[in-house]
This record gives C-alpha cells, sequence and structure tokens, in this order.
C-alpha cells in the first residue's frame, strides 16, 4: 500500500459540484475504493491476473461517470477508458495485456512529424508512438500478465491517458494533414451554458484589457501588477469556464511559460498572457463555442497536495496585496486574491476542504456568473446583507468532513465584509488557517 498512499488520499463525498469546475484530480479516494484497491493487490500476489484486473478497473471508476467500460469473453477480457477527448481500449488475456489509444489521423506522414514522434517516445516511460495500417497515429502499451501489478498498470495507462489527450490538440495545431479521430465521444454544453460562459468570457477580457491600457497603474514601472490581473483571468477562465481542446492547451501554455525558469523579463511573460486575454475578446464564439464540451475523465494531474501549498502561496502575496490595497489599487488587489485562489486549484490537488472553499470563493466573488449558471446567489446585494449565509456555507463544507478531518475548523469571525477587496483577502485568510492535523 506504500506506493498507493503516496498517490492517493482518502476522502469523503463532496459537497460542491467541484467536477462541474476546475481541473479533474482523482487524487482523494473513498474506502470503498481503497477496498477494491487491496483486493487487486491480493490477487495479483495470488497470481489471479483477472481478479486483480477486474478489481483494478472497479477502482478506476469515477462516480457518477461513465469513464470506464469492461466487457468479458472466454478466456479475455476488453475494456475501455475515458480521457477527456480520447479514450484507451484494450485486450487483455491470461499472457498480457495490450493497449491502444488513437492519437490523431495523418494523409501522409511527414518527415517533421515522425521526427517529432520519435524524439516524443524517449520522454515515455511504459509507452510508445506508433503508426497502424489505417495511418493512425496511437498510443500502444503491453506487458506480460507475469509484469502487470495494479501500480505498474495504474501508471502505464495513466501516461497513455495523459500523453494522447494532451498531445492530439498539439498535433492537429503543429501539423499539416492531421484529423482528429474518436470526437464523437464528446458531451456537448446546452446552449443556453455556452452562451453564458462565453459572454463572461469576452466581459472578463476586456474588463483586464481595458484596466491595462487605460487604469491608474502604471504596469510598465509595476509589471507584476499587470502580471496577477492576466493570471487571475487565466485562472478563472480555467476553473469557471472549464474549456476542453485546443482552449485548455492554450492555458497550459500560458502557464507553464510564465513560471518556466527562464531569465525572460516579466515584460515578455506578460506579453503571451495579454496576447491570449487579446485572442478570447476578438476569437469568433463559434470558434472557441467549439471548445466547451464536458468528457469524463480518469486520471487527474497531480499527487495530494498538503493544506501547507496553499498557505505558503497566500502568504508569498499577502504583502503584495496590502501594497496594492494600501495604494487604492483595489483592481489589482482583487486579482491577487483571484490568483491566489486560481494558481493553488490549477496547480496543486488539494485536501478537499481547502479546495471545496476555494470554489466557494468564486461563487462568493463572481456571483453574476454563477447565477447565469442557474445558482442562487449568496451575496444578494450587499455584502453585508450576505454574512450570514457566507457563515452557513462554509459551515456547512466544514461539518461534511469532520468524520474525515476531526476537529477541523474555521475562524468565521475574521472574514471582514467591509469591500469586496477585504472581504476576498480576508476569506482566503480564513481558509489559510484551516488547521489539518494530517498536513
Amino acid at each position: 500500500m506504500g506506493f498507493f498512499k503516496k498517490i492517493f488520499k482518502r476522502r469523503k463525498p463532496s459537497l460542491f459540484p467541484a467536477t462541474d469546475f476546475g481541473r479533474f484530480s482523482d487524487a482523494y479516494k473513498s474506502e470503498d475504493e481503497f477496498v477494491l484497491w487491496d483486493q487487486a493487490i491480493d490477487s495479483f500476489e495470488k497470481r489471479k491476473f483477472f481478479p486483480s484486473l477486474l478489481h483494478f478497473l472497479d477502482f478506476l471508476v469515477i462516480p457518477g461517470k461513465q469513464n470506464v467500460e469492461v466487457r468479458q469473453t472466454k478466456g479475455e477480457v476488453h475494456f475501455r477508458i475515458w480521457q477527456g477527448s480520447k479514450t484507451i481500449e484494450a485486450t487483455a488475456s491470461r499472457k498480457g495485456l495490450r493497449a491502444v489509444s488513437h492519437i490523431v489521423r495523418v494523409q501522409k506522414p511527414s518527415l517533421g512529424l515522425m521526427r517529432y514522434l520519435l524524439e516524443a517516445n524517449y520522454e515515455l516511460k511504459f509507452a510508445r508512438y506508433a503508426l497502424n495500417e489505417e495511418k493512425t497515429v496511437c498510443l500502444v502499451f503491453d506487458t506480460m500478465a507475469a509484469d502487470a501489478p495494479p501500480h505498474k498498470l495504474y501508471q502505464a495507462l495513466k501516461e497513455v491517458a495523459m500523453e494522447g489527450d494532451r498531445k492530439d490538440e498539439f498535433l492537429l495545431s503543429r501539423f499539416d494533414g492531421v484529423t482528429q479521430v474518436n470526437h464523437e465521444l464528446i458531451d456537448i454544453f446546452p446552449a443556453e451554458i455556452k452562451k453564458a460562459k462565453l459572454s463572461f468570457v469576452k466581459q472578463w477580457a476586456t474588463a483586464v484589457l481595458d484596466e491595462l491600457s487605460h487604469g491608474r497603474l502604471n504596469t510598465h514601472i509595476y509589471p507584476g501588477g499587470a502580471s496577477f490581473l492576466l493570471l487571475d483571468f487565466l485562472y478563472r477562465t480555467e476553473t469557471l469556464i472549464h474549456p476542453e481542446g485546443q482552449w485548455k492547451e492554450q492555458i497550459r501554455e500560458c502557464h507553464e511559460q510564465f513560471f518556466s525558469e527562464t531569465s525572460r523579463e516579466v515584460y515578455e511573460k506578460n506579453k503571451k498572457l495579454v496576447d491570449f486575454v487579446t485572442k478570447m475578446v476578438h476569437q469568433k464564439e463559434n470558434a472557441l463555442a467549439q471548445d466547451l464540451y464536458d468528457a469524463p475523465y480518469t486520471f487527474g494531474h497531480a499527487q495530494p497536495e498538503g493544506h501547507r501549498q496553499f498557505s505558503e502561496v497566500y502568504d508569498s502575496q499577502l504583502a503584495e496585496f496590502e501594497w496594492y490595497y494600501e495604494n487604492h489599487y483595489e483592481e489589482y488587489a482583487h486579482a491577487i486574491c483571484g490568483y491566489i485562489a486560481g494558481h493553488c486549484l490549477y496547480q496543486y490537488s488539494l485536501p478537499e476542504p481547502t479546495r471545496d472553499l476555494l470554489f466557494l470563493f468564486y461563487r462568493l466573488t463572481v456571483p453574476r456568473f454563477f447565477g447565469s449558471l442557474g445558482y442562487e446567489d449568496i451575496f444578494l446585494s450587499e455584502l453585508s446583507e450576505a454574512k450570514k449565509r457566507v457563515m452557513d456555507e462554509v459551515e456547512r463544507i466544514i461539518d461534511g468532513y469532520s468524520e474525515q478531518y476531526g476537529s477541523l475548523q474555521a475562524d468565521l469571525n475574521q472574514v471582514k465584509f467591509d469591500d469586496i477587496s477585504l472581504f476576498s483577502v480576508s476569506y482566503l485568510g480564513m481558509v489559510r488557517n484551516l488547521h489539518y492535523s494530517d498536513y
């Protein structure tokens, strides 16, 4: 169980519909799922490959999501696993297992594409790129049954799934003559949800560019302020709009280039973020709408992180908030709070109470957006009028994890309702001061 404990934590059911927002995470597992994992390990140690595999596949099932499909025939197990817009199709016999994910189809394989795939193979630990008879680029993983314990299957299938889900968009945008495969598996958002999300993206992007162009802050002297404004928009888009496809890939690229360990100036890093925001303003809604769909996921992006990660990010930015707020740059002060919440939700798989409270932060600070999706407005019209209902929501989340986290408590008295910026920083401070006995 040692390996397993490093990549998962036990959890209780969430009280907030977190799967509707933000990056998918499978880092927290229920007691029943732990039992399935133990059964898979026990069966494998007894050389019962099929029972071990079936327990393992049951373990991968995400409650409420049809992300795993299993079919048994005489002497074989066939299964399919969904990861975003891609699937893994696999067949297992008593001899071994072979899993394939179809990535893209190519009309005529170019030298550049083949060289890229060859070099990409050196970065993979379990899988390999291949080209089948239908000229489809595939990711392939195979193994002997005796060499397929559950922890190896998990790591290998996760590599295939996440590499395939990410690289299809990259290959489509990078090389000519490349077309999609298996894109029909996606569930499209209702038209009214798409319309609401696209409307707010345009509003947020326009407001950011307007502030950078006409606001009081000289962003040439204070480029860090511009960074907070831009990153707040980036993570808010990822968390609340929750795009897939090329839109999601652009967000990932913006995030990685900004935090890459290079000597580039902040101005240059900001420029890529400005280009992204500008594209959101001018991109036709039909083009953006193509990336608004719901797709089941099986594997998450990160291992479970302790609450300490959030606390460190909050502490590191508190002085920045105070300077901008005391100098009456409220727009930037509030953006710092949005950056803290959004960055941590994007970068880490946080403990579920912390995660749920950060999703609640968005619901409280972007109420019109959630109202357009049918959520009740907790804030009503004035901050002061919402105090009791905000406290009730926080207590509801905390109480929902009392069995799992024991005496986890939040100091609700430290939350200030004077204005939106003070509310935001004090609310996040309340989250920061949560005490976890296990972290």
